[in-house]
């Protein structure tokens, strides 16, 4: 069957609020779901949660065949079909966060996420109403809205026969979100053509490049659009990077899409023509991390790293877990995060968890996930005519990790870079560091894991050698053969052994079982490259941007506004307004600046007939000017083509503050 990847539009047409689940500083009761830079979106489960929905309604009605839901949606008996959606977002989302990424100091006074959020949504309260029509005590709740006219978008793959079941879905979708009984979630979905033919063509040129029998390190640069779950041997946790078994397990399901499982399937994906490295986290510059050593230690006290191979022992000192570092020394951790979800009750008119024992009770459950919008550089080795068939026709959006076809595992393909696979020699006599940059599975004759010292040492061409080695293991659940997955004791990334070379020895080398998935990867330091690092916590960005950013723009003009408001109220609250200008001058003059442009204002403030009225209201506009000046001098960042609007916005609400305060006077 042909696929096609569209775009689902979603319109609000009310205030909708995704919960979270979540309450914010005991501020807000109800939260909404919100990425690291406060930009609000839609999770795609629920958007499918609610298409599956839909279609079991129209089966209801006759409009839909029987089971088309289940078809096409799955249920726990069926898979369905390869029905992907990703995470509805705000439109030139990505631009929007890489703009934020790259912000220049002299905005981001003006901006945090909190302030982004503030620009997309309002706080709206309800209360519980007795009998009587009354307030009841205590049943006051915050809860936070997306504005209504805001738009977001979600990428969607379907089988092209079920097109028009997916359109008559998404139209008969009307609301979504908590509070759809009291007027808010109103929403208008439609399906809109996606073009990335464009993305593949790019890689297929690039790909036909590549020579054959020559070796290659292909650099896939990835950022997740959705949370991530790299399912690990502990459960409800995930793994902190991307694993090169789940970047495989996508691309080999990739290819039985238009392949049969046969002995190409195998040399490719089982036999490690074609090995996938692990993802591990990048930067705001795409540089490459690695994980920590074992020999690196951090002072209890202070903010000191040292690696523990160059230095005398310090006995105040802990170990850095789950920390990645570059070959310069910065140090860099990925950010996860807990989400929340619940199952409904079987009776969908029942729209919470219900507490009640039976078949009916819906569940509370919760995942650890890798946090969405953050990048990871993950290698293909192989010869050139095997890569070719692994990334043929493999376009920007893919899939990795648990539920990846609901909520999490959304993943673009940012950029792609080609390069031969050049390997450095690293002469004998040198005295190294040998960093296991993957796990490494060492098994005996009788497929026995060995996780000794001695077992390590004597695979390496190293003498005076001085460990740093610790053990995980190594498991999962393949989710296509539902089996899980043998188990293996293996050496934990980031240990090292420090040694002088008995032979040469290349900078990357591979070494033990498994290395298909990304396992037994060893990277090859001197000792004067380790010594020239300084070890900290994080690169400096040094981003130079003159001009308001083209996105971001309305944001930041818009928070601006608000420290201009308090400015201005600042300065009103200096001032002592003449006694006699009265309520009516003020409120005509409330009136006349509607509508109206700044010199338009002031014309038809001098064409005010009493004389005495024209002075007063003429005086107040002119100290307006003069603070609204002082004021503007502290915006650099703002244009003249704000100002006009600054000066009126400043005007109504001197005027407005004035007819207060005479008000009290009175």
């Amino acid at each position: 069957m042909n696929r096609k990847i569209g775009k689902i539009c979603i319109q609000l047409k009310s205030d909708l609020v995704p919960g979270s689940g979540q309450s914010w500083a005991n501020l807000i009761d109800s939260d909404i779901v919100y990425d690291q830079y406060g930009f609000p979106y839609i999770p795609a489960k629920r958007i499918k949660g609610l298409l599956k929905e839909s279609a079991l309604e129209l089966e209801e009605f006759g409009i839909l065949e029987k089971n088309t839901s289940h078809l096409i949606f799955g249920n726990n008996e069926i898979k369905g079909h390869h029905f992907v959606l990703y995470n509805a977002l705000l439109d030139h989302i990505t631009e929007l966060q890489n703009e934020y990424r790259t912000l220049d100091n002299q905005y981001l006074k003006y901006l945090n996420k909190y302030v982004v959020l503030d620009y997309y949504t309002n706080i709206r309260y309800q209360t519980a109403i007795d009998e009587y029509g009354i307030a009841q005590k205590n049943t006051l709740r915050s809860v936070r809205a997306i504005d209504k006219g805001n738009a977001f978008y979600s990428i969607v793959e379907y089988e092209e026969d079920d097109e028009d079941i997916l359109e008559k879905c998404l139209k008969n979708v009307k609301h979504m979100g908590l509070m759809r009984t009291r007027g808010f979630g109103e929403v208008e979905l439609s399906l809109d053509s996606y073009e990335s033919k464009k993305d593949n063509k790019k890689k297929e040129n690039r790909i036909a490049e590549l020579e054959d029998n020559q070796d290659y390190d292909i650099k896939l640069y990835l950022e997740n659009q959705s949370a991530l779950v790299i399912s690990s041997i502990k459960g409800q946790k995930t793994l902190d990077y991307i694993s090169g078994s789940s970047v495989l397990g996508y691309f080999a399901h990739f290819y039985l899409l238009n392949h049969e499982v046969d002995n190409r399937f195998y040399d490719l994906f089982v036999k490690g023509k074609v090995r996938f490295s692990n993802g591990y986290i990048s930067d705001e510059n795409w540089n490459e991390y690695y994980p920590v050593r074992e020999s690196v230690y951090k002072e209890k006290v202070g903010n000191r790293y040292f690696d523990q191979s160059l230095e005398k022992l310090n006995p105040n000192r802990s170990k850095v877990r789950n920390k990645y570092m570059s070959k310069e020394g910065y140090l860099k951790e990925v950010k996860k995060e807990i989400i929340y979800h619940h199952r409904r009750p079987d009776d969908k008119s029942i729209g919470h968890v219900i507490s009640n024992e039976g078949n009916e009770q819906g569940i509370f459950y919760q995942n650890e996930a890798i946090s969405a919008y953050q990048r990871f550089i993950v290698h293909l080795y192989g010869k050139g005519k095997d890569l070719k068939e692994v990334l043929e026709n493999v376009g920007k959006y893919i899939q990795i990790g648990a539920s990846k076809y609901v909520q999490y595992g959304n993943v673009i393909i940012d950029h792609i870079k080609y390069t031969q696979e050049s390997k450095r020699i690293i002469p004998a006599g040198t005295e190294v560091m040998c960093t296991l940059i993957s796990p490494v599975v060492l098994l005996n004759n009788r497929n026995e894991s060995l996780v000794t010292t001695k077992a390590i040492e004597s695979q390496l061409p190293l003498e005076n050698v001085t460990s740093y080695l610790d053990q995980t293991t190594l498991g999962g659940y393949n989710t296509k053969w539902q089996l899980q997955k043998p188990s293996y004791t293996a050496y934990k990334v980031g240990s090292c052994l420090k040694g002088t070379l008995t032979n040469d020895l290349e900078n990357m080398f591979v070494l033990g079982s498994l290395t298909q998935e990304g396992n037994g990867i060893i990277m090859v330091q001197t000792i004067s490259e380790i010594e020239k690092q300084q070890i900290n916590r994080r690169p400096t960005f040094n981003f130079k941007n003159t001009t308001l950013p083209k996105y971001l723009k309305n944001i930041i003009i818009t928070s601006i506004k608000e420290n201009m408001k308090l400015d201005i109220l600042k300065a009103f609250k200096e001032k002592e307004i003449d006694k006699e200008l009265t309520a009516a001058s003020i409120g005509r003059g409330l009136n006349m600046i509607k509508n109206q442009s700044w010199n338009d204002f002031k014309k038809d403030v001098s064409d005010i007939a009493d004389d005495n009225k024209k002075v007063l209201v003429e005086h107040l506009i002119y100290e307006i000017e003069n603070d609204c000046l002082k004021i503007y001098e502290k915006y650099p960042l703002l244009d003249d083509s704000i100002k006009e609007v600054f000066y009126l916005e400043a005007c109504r609400e001197y005027f407005i503050q004035a007819k207060f305060e005479r008000r009290n006077v009175l």
